[in-house]
């Protein structure tokens, strides 16, 4: 720490800190160099050392490092330089998963819940016995179930037969559809999917 103190002082005496076309502050990788060794010598003040947050800038002080290879240093501004030009080309790709997640929804709401049931509808408290031994996903016009009735939970929900809004989640408590969280009931679920 001490030595990059050193080196800070002196470009500072040499260049002058913030006047000037050659100011030390006014190169971005010094303010990375600067803000490395102000928060440094803040943990070194007793009322200050037990700020953890302070302790998050010693992960810059690799980066550092950056500053004495040229190359390096080249490759890091070119990358920064290309993100901002980038900006188009993600708010088209978010334009097309915005159409997919739109197509998803109208084609696949409550897909996910249709599942072997018991009994055709729940009774009257909400409750609704799946078939435990099957946990494929059924449909009416694709794949029926060999016990019980395939039905969706969605669908009693929307219909209001006494099944909650959290009870929904239970139906897609199965690894293979990532707990739930692969779906199509909302935009929001559909554009996480696509993505």
């Amino acid at each position: 720490m001490y030595a990059f103190l050193f080196e800070c002082i002196a470009k500072i005496i040499g260049s002058g800190l913030f006047l000037g076309k050659n100011a030390y502050l006014s190169d971005a990788w010094n303010w990375l160099d600067f803000t490395v060794v102000v928060s440094s010598l803040m943990e070194n003040i007793p009322a200050m050392s037990n700020l953890s947050g302070l302790r998050t800038f010693r992960l810059f002080r690799p980066l550092r490092s950056l500053t004495t290879m040229p190359s390096m240093k080249l490759l890091i501004n070119t990358l920064f330089a290309s993100v901002t030009q980038l900006g188009g080309i993600m708010g088209l790709a978010m334009f097309f998963f915005m159409i997919f997640a739109i197509l998803g929804v109208s084609q696949w709401t409550g897909r996910i819940y249709f599942r072997c049931y018991q009994t055709e509808w729940p009774d009257e408290n909400g409750v609704w016995n799946l078939v435990i031994e099957d946990e494929l996903l059924c449909h009416p016009s694709s794949r029926q179930c060999p016990v019980g009735f395939c039905n969706s939970r969605y669908e009693a929900f929307v219909s209001n037969y006494n099944i909650t809004e959290e009870s929904i989640s239970h139906d897609a408590d199965i690894e293979s559809l990532n707990y739930g969280l692969i779906n199509f009931n909302n935009i929001f679920y559909a554009f996480l999917t696509i993505f």
